[in-house]
């Protein structure tokens, strides 16, 4: 996993790097990984993550925001 996400995390910051050349960092060093322990717990890391551009103020409801899975989902 930690060569998989490092091979992601290299390509995705060159390529955005190419279009905005000023940008600094991208992504956080390291990566955190979950078990997933029920249906509950799922869908409650879902609502956290649908949830973080609403909290960063890039939208008002999260099925708002265009890359996000809740993207034209509103509840």
């Amino acid at each position: 996993m930690p060569k998989a996400l490092h091979a992601l995390k290299s390509f995705t910051s060159n390529e955005i790097k190419k279009v905005h050349p000023q940008m600094g960092a991208v992504w956080m060093e390291g990566y955190f990984d979950r078990f997933m322990r029920s249906e509950e717990h799922y869908l409650r890391t879902i609502g956290y993550i649908h949830g973080n551009p609403v909290v960063a103020r890039l939208c008002d409801e999260p099925g708002e925001f265009r890359w996000s899975s809740a993207y034209g989902n509103f509840d």
